[in-house]
């Protein structure tokens, strides 16, 4: 992979060519962290000639959202074509950046779209924290008007958080945003990021099974089902990010007629 920064109408705009390979996720990660530090408008990661992406790569984006000022800068993938956007699209990247077809065509929308809304929770590694995290989702989305999700997503919340405190121990932050008809869940614990399997049981309590498979173990099995995409990523600063995305407004009404047979 080559990597140049150019700035262009005083944002960062990174510049990337050839294939892009999962040993290239630190260098490009450390660009991209050094341009959101700098707080611009907008960063811009141009890969009209990336011929190949590593569907491992795209985590990048999704803990850069942790490495710089929050809400912090706009962040925009623009110019993917074969292969890269069929990565991009099928790893669920556009839940947490924005997608264009070219660097003009993100600068001509940033005016006009409109902005996230975004609210954070701090919490401890308590019993209690759960709970906490679930009033403060209610009361977040009834202020956004999405009390139809409330269900789904105060269950997912409810995983995560319980999830952060059974294996890594550890301070927690709840990250809500909302915007593009999307609404995204995470959790940032500061345990060691490792291979381990998360087996929190706050989701599996909720729902009866009688498929003989035992409930703990299944909470992020449930968040996977409830969400438009959903993941695990390590934060920059240590730790690791637990992640959902939950369609919202005009895309869930799409996806649901979709479903329907």
């Amino acid at each position: 992979m080559q990597l140049t920064r150019v700035d262009s109408g005083g944002c960062a705009v990174l510049r990337m060519s050839g294939s892009v390979r999962s040993i290239d996720g630190p260098r490009f990660g450390d660009a991209l962290a050094k341009a959101l530090v700098e707080d611009p408008p907008c960063v811009v990661c141009e890969m009209t000639e990336v011929t190949w992406l590593d569907p491992a790569c795209v985590a990048v984006w999704v803990a850069a959202q942790w490495s710089g000022p929050w809400p912090g800068p706009v962040v925009w993938l623009v110019g993917a074509h074969d292969q890269p956007a069929e990565a991009l699209r099928a790893t669920g990247v556009a839940s947490f950046v924005g997608l264009a077809d070219s660097t003009e065509a993100a600068f001509t929308r940033m005016p006009t779209e409109p902005p996230m809304q975004r609210e954070r929770l701090l919490l401890a590694p308590l019993p209690i924290a759960p709970r906490r995290a679930r009033r403060f989702a209610i009361e977040v989305m009834a202020r956004w008007t999405l009390s139809a999700m409330i269900g789904d997503a105060t269950l997912i919340v409810s995983e995560l958080v319980t999830n952060g405190i059974d294996h890594a121990s550890s301070d927690l932050e709840l990250r809500l945003d909302h915007g593009h008809d999307l609404l995204n869940i995470a959790v940032r614990d500061r345990g060691s990021f490792s291979t381990r399997q998360a087996s929190s049981d706050a989701a599996a309590h909720a729902l009866e099974s009688n498929d003989g498979i035992p409930q703990r173990g299944r909470g992020l099995e449930i968040v996977r089902r409830l969400s438009l995409a959903s993941g695990r990523t390590r934060a920059p600063a240590g730790g690791s990010v637990y992640w959902a995305t939950l369609a919202t407004g005009d895309r869930a009404t799409r996806q649901r007629a979709a479903r329907r047979p």
